[in-house]
């Protein structure tokens, strides 16, 4: 079906022909890593109420690359972009996960390090294109 199609399948399925705990909607042209889908089942299995856990996108072609956390939809206009304190475009390779960054970097907020991937971003959805 593809794109919304086999989305909307999955939700017709999963409400009314399983009693499946979870369900993972992914397009059929990523690739991931395991772990990665064990690590989401083992966040679902401590949420204290049903949650939803979205994936980061990353660059295939460029795996140091993060294109992004996540976006938000603008519901007057139904169109997509930066959901608050989303990172886009963050380089692994020049500013590993741990790079939290000099005092000089922390104190000015326009330097580029990892700081803002600790924290938790709240997201409208988890694009995968």
């Amino acid at each position: 079906l593809g794109g919304s199609g086999g989305y909307s399948r999955i939700m017709y399925e999963g409400v009314g022909s399983t009693d499946a705990p979870y369900i993972l909607y992914m397009d059929d042209d990523i690739a991931i890593e395991p772990d990665s889908i064990l690590r989401a089942v083992q966040a679902a299995r401590y949420a204290k109420s049903p949650i939803l856990v979205g994936g980061q996108m990353l660059n295939l072609q460029n795996r140091a690359q993060l294109r992004t956390t996540g976006e938000a939809v603008d519901r007057a206009t139904f169109m997509w972009g930066a959901a608050p304190h989303a990172v886009y475009d963050h380089d692994f390779a020049a500013y590993p996960l741990g790079y939290l960054g000099t005092p000089e970097e922390q104190a000015n907020p326009r330097k580029i390090t990892s700081r803002a991937l600790h924290r938790r971003v709240d997201v409208d959805y988890n694009g995968w294109w």
